[in-house]
């Protein structure tokens, strides 16, 4: 792992972990394809999923996974 690939993991870790300390469900994936994989897992079957204007969940493939 290289040295900028470890700080931003590192620094996504305390974020996990302030989140989580101020109510919040949180978990850290270190892929987008895991993070992908994690997002519609958490998605009852069934479940209506608004996604706005999110670019991000489009570039993920999340919205294709859905359906």
């Amino acid at each position: 792992m290289s040295v900028k690939s470890k700080f931003y993991e590192q620094r996504c870790q305390r974020a996990v972990k302030a989140l989580i300390k101020n109510g919040f469900d949180a978990i850290y994936v270190p892929t987008r394809e895991e993070a992908a994989k994690r997002a519609v897992e958490l998605v009852p079957e069934k479940s209506s999923v608004g996604v706005g204007g999110s670019v991000t969940i489009h570039e993920l493939g999340i919205v294709d996974a859905l359906f």
